[in-house]
Order: structure tokens, then C-alpha cells, then sequence
């Protein structure tokens, strides 16, 4: 019998996923807009590419809703709406109490304790960006970052993968509205954006469901009031 392992060993991230992830990040740091049309041609020059993983990586990005494909015009970064903006939010405030529903199962009180305790070492960096908030150039990409980041531990702690599948998508869906929606938060509504997670915090500490579960609700409004 030979030592041969169960699985294969796994495979670097395909040439379309990475090209998808640049398009991703240019997206996010506001290099494209919505809108903004990606140009093939360019893009495969830029990455030193074909064109062929530069079109995969677009139909992978336009089933995942951050890109529209126009027949014959080619593919555009979605336009966004103050309705896309809280349809999102409906939808994250679903998998946010699926999350402490799954995690409230799967974690005994000291694991319970733990998760807090990491979602409250998460708010140290959120905290340390206000040092010099007004004056830093990637205060928009940063804010979502790690507004973003901060869920993640309670969407982890699920221990679901198909629930974390889907959360990423939402995520970074959101992320993008954050900035082009939402507006760029000035320095007091991100201290309130503090104030209103350590809340949840202190909620979640009591591990009372129904009351965990309506902390993690989030505004759908929230959005429509910033740009009423």
C-alpha cells in the first residue's frame, strides 16, 4: 500500500480569479466607478495577460452582480441604488442573526465569552483610525475595510460555509455602496459607528437569543435618510 494522499494538493488561485481580484480592488479604492466601462484590451496590456482570462474573470464578476454585460458594448461596473442599498441590508441583517443563531448552538459560554472578546479587540484598529481621520486619503476604503472586517468575526464564528459563501458577496457588494452610497462617514459618525458596535458587544455578552438577535439588525433606511 503506498502513502499516497487522500487529496490532491490544492491548486494556486486560478489566472481568472486573480484578474477578478484586481478588477475587485481597483473597484473598491474608487480607481473604477460605477459606471466606469472595463476595457479588455487595456486591462489585458496593464496585467500582461490574453484576453481570455480577462473575460472569464468578467462573467465571474457579473454573476456575483458586480459587473452588467451590455450586448455588443461590452461589461460596465454596476450602477448602484439607494434601493440595491437596502435590499443589501436586508439581507445581511438575515445572515446576521442566522450567525449568532448557529454560533449560539455550536459555542459553549467560554466560547461564547471568546467571540466577544475578538469582535472587542476588533474595534481597537476602528479606533485607531481616528488618529489623523481628516487628514488620510484612504479614509473611505478604510472604514469599510474594517467595518466589514468587524462582522466577519460573528459571520465566522457560524462555522457555515455555505452562510460564509454568501456573506462575501454581500460584503463586498456593500463595501462598494459604503463608499458610493453611503457617503464617506465624517469623524463623528464613525465614532457613532464604534459606539453602536459596542453595543452589540455588550448585548451579545448577555447571550440572550432574541436580544442578540435584534442587535445585529441592521437600517435598510439608513441609506435612503443619507441621500433623501
Amino acid at each position: 500500500m503506498t502513502d499516497e494522499p487522500a487529496y490532491p494538493p490544492l491548486r494556486e488561485v486560478s489566472l481568472p480569479e486573480q484578474v477578478a481580484g484586481v478588477i475587485r480592488h481597483a473597484i473598491l479604492n474608487g480607481a473604477l466607478a460605477p459606471g466606469d466601462k472595463i476595457v479588455e484590451e487595456q486591462l489585458a496590456e496593464t496585467l500582461g495577460v490574453s484576453r481570455v482570462p480577462i473575460r472569464e474573470a468578467i462573467r465571474q464578476l457579473q454573476q456575483q452582480g458586480i459587473l452588467n454585460v451590455r450586448p455588443r458594448r461590452g461589461a460596465y461596473v454596476r450602477e448602484l441604488s439607494v434601493k440595491t442599498a437596502e435590499d443589501t441590508l436586508w439581507v445581511r441583517t438575515s445572515l446576521n442573526t442566522l450567525a449568532v443563531e448557529q454560533a449560539m448552538e455550536k459555542l459553549d459560554a467560554a466560547g461564547w465569552a471568546a467571540l466577544c472578546d475578538r469582535m472587542e479587540a476588533a474595534l481597537e484598529p476602528m479606533r485607531d483610525l481616528l488618529a489623523g481621520y481628516d487628514t488620510r486619503a484612504d479614509i473611505g476604503f478604510e472604514t469599510a475595510r474594517l467595518d466589514i472586517d468587524w462582522w466577519t468575526i460573528l459571520i465566522a464564528a457560524a462555522g457555515n460555509d455555505v452562510l460564509t459563501r454568501l456573506w462575501n458577496d454581500v460584503a463586498f457588494l456593500n463595501r462598494i455602496l459604503m463608499r458610493n452610497i453611503g457617503g464617506i462617514p465624517t469623524r463623528d459618525g464613525w465614532e457613532r459607528t464604534i459606539t453602536e458596535h459596542q453595543h452589540v458587544i455588550e448585548v451579545l455578552r448577555t447571550r440572550i437569543l432574541n436580544d442578540c438577535k435584534n442587535a445585529v439588525r441592521l437600517d435598510p433606511l439608513r441609506f435612503r435618510r443619507t441621500n433623501g
